[in-house]
């Protein structure tokens, strides 16, 4: 069975990537929206910034889903083995106990990155930007994708 989930995997990948990756006129749009971008956080270092911050919370609200799905699992798994009404009691309070936690965590990762984003000097995001902006213009002009 994971060796079909493997292949479902690898096909798709590669469905995308020659969709996505090796379609020109894909990689031109790509690279277009990468030069404006990039030339408005030049323009406001404070957009890149924020921008850093959106993207970066992102990939920490995922992790907070994934470990309360996870906390989702063995509570279910506990609370199988009680029998009767404290089944029901534990489960339900669990529940509304990893909601309250998935809410507490997506409140303090944001509020602890965008504290480490605000202490990082504008240099760092005005390089950002140029590297975004240098990326995008090579795009365009190469025609290919460069990752």
């Amino acid at each position: 069975m994971s060796s079909i989930i493997i292949y479902l995997q690898n096909l798709s990948f590669k469905f995308v990537n020659v969709i996505f990756g090796k379609s020109t006129l894909f990689v031109i749009i790509l690279g277009w929206y990468l030069v404006i971008n990039g030339l408005l956080c030049l323009a406001k270092p404070e957009a890149a910034r924020a921008k850093l911050i959106r993207s970066g919370f992102g990939i920490l609200k995922l992790n907070v889903l994934l470990i309360c799905f996870f906390a989702w699992g063995l509570l279910n798994r506990f609370s199988q083995t009680l029998s009767g009404p404290k089944q029901t009691i534990v489960f339900l309070g669990g529940i509304c106990g990893l909601i309250f936690i998935f809410f507490w965590g997506l409140a303090f990762s944001k509020k602890t990155l965008t504290g480490i984003a605000e202490r990082l000097p504008m240099i760092y995001f005005i390089w950002f930007a140029s590297i975004q902006t240098l990326i995008g213009a090579l795009m365009v002009y190469l025609q290919r994708r460069l990752w």
